[in-house]
């Protein structure tokens, strides 16, 4: 099968590492629960550009190349890379291709896998999410972000979405949601 897996809250934890970041920047005291908005600027009420500017600001303190993984990601990935074909498909800006590239291998060195960046909320000058899903022919799409999961469900992907404040208020019945990478190994089997 050809498994398709987000990073950012799947694979690592990026949002609290952020948000703790943002709190610093802005002097405010937002929760990873406090998160339930896909849309950070919206939780911290500045603008798509201002968010854009301190994620660039994290990105150049390289604090997105220690991000602790995901409990169980690890086991999880290396077991499911073992009969199926593991494609990472992240929304992240392409200025840190190498260095997502450089993380993965680090934290799956014995995986044989494909990466590619959507240019869903970076201008990244390539596809959508949902279409390098399609092209793929993806059997499963791992995700925290139910944007996709529509255009990829109608195309025959089943979609897996991990629990998190951002996506509790999402219900659709094409999701198989989850809470951890236990659930995601029962869910595939």
């Amino acid at each position: 099968m050809k498994i398709g897996i987000d990073v950012d809250e799947v694979v690592c934890e990026f949002v609290k590492d952020y948000v703790n970041f943002l709190n610093k920047k802005t002097g405010k005291s937002i929760s990873y629960e406090d998160v339930v908005d896909w849309d950070i600027a919206k939780i911290f009420q500045i603008t798509r550009e201002e968010e854009r500017a301190e994620n660039i600001e994290f990105i150049q303190q390289r604090k997105h190349i220690n991000l602790k993984l995901v409990e169980g990601a690890g086991a999880a990935i290396i077991q499911l890379s073992k009969e199926n074909q593991i494609f990472f498909i992240t929304a992240r800006p392409l200025i840190i291709k190498e260095d997502t590239e450089i993380y993965l291998k680090k934290a799956f060195p014995e995986v044989n896998f494909k990466i590619y960046h959507s240019d869903d909320h970076w201008p990244n000058k390539t596809k959508k999410k949902s279409e390098i899903c399609t092209e793929l022919r993806l059997d499963f799409m791992i995700d925290d972000n139910p944007d996709f999961l529509e255009s990829c469900s109608r195309k025959g992907i089943k979609y897996i979405l991990f629990n998190k404040p951002w996506n509790k208020h999402i219900a659709h019945e094409n999701i198989k949601r989850v809470n951890d990478w236990k659930e995601v190994l029962a869910s595939i089997k």
